[in-house]
């Protein structure tokens, strides 16, 4: 509050000093020029601080994903939920999409994954080339046996199925792996294509 007064007092010393000065004066119209003058300072000091950019809470379900090839780890908020692909988006404006924990689709990260099959033996991948060109891999999944794996995030306990799927063609082969408890996914461990390597999942909340 002292802080304000002292604002305001400052404030009207000035425009007392300008309003004397302009009655100094022979020309009328510049008394009135300092008179706006006086005017626009009052708002712009009265106002200052109200455009200052504020940082976006997360707020509803985040998630927080590294990709340690590309030096990411964010969080990112649910921006939209459709048919069970479910999109977060980062402060950064990169966006992850996913299906039951898998990661379908990724924006903002040069070399995207555009989309993927999430069932079926054979799976297509497709990416954003370099020349902005869609590249398709085409891979053999295999889903593992499931098994109970308790996981611990941000110093809680969650006890879980983990899914594991290896992929293979002639040039590459990985291991994804989903763990879910009775909430849906809680971590996953998602190839996100070859310029991208893996993306490492928490749902936080």
């Amino acid at each position: 509050m002292g802080a304000v007064l002292e604002m305001i007092r400052s404030i009207t010393i000035l425009a007392l000093t300008l309003t004397l000065g302009a009655c100094g004066s022979k020309e009328i119209g510049q008394g009135a020029s300092l008179s706006d003058g006086v005017k626009q300072l009052v708002a712009s000091r009265m106002n200052k601080g109200a455009n200052v950019p504020k940082a976006t809470p997360f707020t509803g379900p985040t998630i927080q994903i590294s990709l340690k090839s590309l030096g990411i780890k964010e969080q990112a908020v649910l921006i939209a939920d459709q048919g069970g692909y479910k999109t977060y988006q980062s402060n950064a404006r990169r966006s992850y999409t996913f299906n039951a924990g898998q990661l379908t689709a990724t924006r903002g990260l040069n070399n995207d994954l555009m989309s993927r099959d999430v069932t079926g033996e054979q799976r297509a991948f497709r990416f954003l080339t370099s020349t902005n060109g869609l590249g398709v891999l085409k891979l053999n999944c295999t889903a593992g046996e499931r098994k109970s794996d308790t996981i611990k995030i941000s110093d809680r306990s969650y006890n879980t199925q983990l899914a594991e799927e290896v992929c293979r063609s002639s040039s590459i082969s990985f291991k994804s792996r989903v763990w879910r408890d009775g909430r849906g996914p809680r971590k996953a461990q998602q190839w996100a294509g070859p310029q991208n390597g893996f993306a490492v999942v928490y749902w936080i909340n």
